[in-house]
């Protein structure tokens, strides 16, 4: 379908550039993912043992876990303007390259064991280097992907970026089980990935710039950061709360769980944490395009809050279900499936009201921003709340709280920014 809808709009040439955006994202995030779904091997690599407190290491290692997110918002803020200033193709292209570099620094580094700090710094420093680039590459695919293909189908060509992007965290989480299930050495999944960005990185020497990039830069005057993010200030508030609370949801449901249940809880084997994370990413992967084909057609906002409300009840009758240890995969099959319906008409909605040349700066802020904040310490707030607090129901109770927060946003901008705007 990919293929045929791309030669319908034009040549090879852009066949390549759809090609190298997409692809890149589906390595960019598998390549990014892989340290969540790896974290009790990645913890035993680059840290000192701890004799017997699992739930401490885990805070540990999801402590680096976020510093990648920590730098999301200064990789976006340089790497955003690029995209605005120069075009989206010389973002994607320095976003790969360090992710690139990145990548073969954690898969090449030798153990704690072997160099002692100096390996928690190669850790930190290749973490920090993958946060501040996928930052952009990211929002830089989706913005690049609806320009492409056009307004009528804004939905549509994010269900493209979010499927590559899906498609390479099932593929992280996948054969991250399969080191637990052969135990062959997990370093070997990150070098792999580090030559298909080598790969990738070729390709975007060739792609193609957003045609409505091109024709905007020659009618719109670019403005300076403050300027945009002084105009715009409402839509990143906005973006960051969507964002951030999203990717709380998902990677708490998609990588912390996993630890959680297995390695901290015991209540679970690491194989069936694997398939638990697995199916809500099958979810979650299953309805990208049905959804973006969808989502194009149909009220939008009103997709996002059936989808919250979906949620709230999953996870509501996931933490009934976990007072008997009992986690059906069918129940986070479905998580997946609404976690996407929140997901699929959000940056559309904000696209048709951010002016062109502002475009990636607002969205990939907003987003580095939630990230940082929301996403990226929702396995750090796990850890710690079973750390201190000890009690299962409290620590599955965090993202029933998120997902009400997402529906609650989503009122409030469909009455305070739609609502004014139409």
């Amino acid at each position: 379908m990919f293929v045929l809808t791309v030669f319908r709009c034009g040549s090879i040439k852009k066949f390549k550039s759809n090609l190298s955006s997409l692809a890149g994202n589906f390595i960019e995030y598998y390549d990014y993912t892989l340290y969540g779904f790896l974290a009790t091997e990645i913890n035993a690599h680059f840290f000192p043992p701890l004799a017997d407190d699992k739930a401490l290491a885990f805070v540990r290692v999801y402590g680096v876990f976020f510093l990648g997110f920590l730098a999301k918002p200064i990789g976006s803020i340089f790497l955003s303007k690029i995209g605005d200033l120069y075009g989206r193709k010389r973002a994607l292209f320095i976003s790969i390259l360090g992710m690139l570099l990145s990548t073969f620094m954690i898969g090449f580094s030798p153990s704690y064991e072997s160099i002692g700090g100096y390996a928690i710094i190669t850790l930190i420093f290749a973490r920090t280097l993958q946060g501040a680039c996928i930052s952009a590459e990211g929002d830089g695919v989706r913005v690049f992907a609806m320009e492409y293909w056009g307004e009528k189908k804004y939905c549509l060509a994010n269900g493209f970026a979010s499927l590559s992007c899906s498609g390479g965290i099932f593929a992280a989480s996948y054969l991250a089980s399969l080191v637990l299930d052969f135990g062959f050495s997990w370093q070997w999944l990150f070098i792999v990935g580090g030559f298909l960005s080598l790969f990738i990185l070729t390709l975007r020497l060739s792609m193609d710039e957003s045609p409505e990039f091109v024709r905007a830069s020659i009618k719109e005057k670019p403005h300076s950061n403050w300027t945009s993010f002084k105009k715009n200030k409402t839509l990143i508030t906005y973006m960051t709360l969507f964002a951030g609370l999203n990717g709380a949801i998902y990677y708490y449901l998609a990588v912390f769980i996993n630890g959680y249940l297995a390695d901290i809880l015991g209540v679970v084997s690491q194989q069936e944490a694997s398939k638990i994370s697995n199916f809500y990413l099958l979810g979650y992967v299953a309805v990208t395009l049905l959804f973006g084909y969808f989502a194009d057609k149909v009220d939008k906002i009103k997709l996002i809050k059936l989808s919250s409300l979906g949620l709230i009840i999953s996870n509501m009758i996931m933490i009934i279900n976990a007072q008997e240890d009992c986690y059906p995969l069918f129940l986070f099959l479905f998580m997946g499936v609404f976690t996407y319906g929140i997901v699929v008409p959000v940056m559309p909605l904000m696209m048709s009201l951010i002016k062109v040349t502002d475009r990636l700066r607002v969205l990939s802020i907003g987003h580095a921003l939630g990230s940082m904040l929301l996403g990226g310490t929702a396995p750090l707030i796990g850890s710690l709340l079973q750390d201190l607090i000890g009690i299962q129901t409290i620590t599955l109770l965090y993202p029933l709280i998120l997902s009400g927060c997402y529906l609650l946003t989503a009122i409030l901008f469909d009455r305070k920014v739609l609502s004014s705007s139409a």
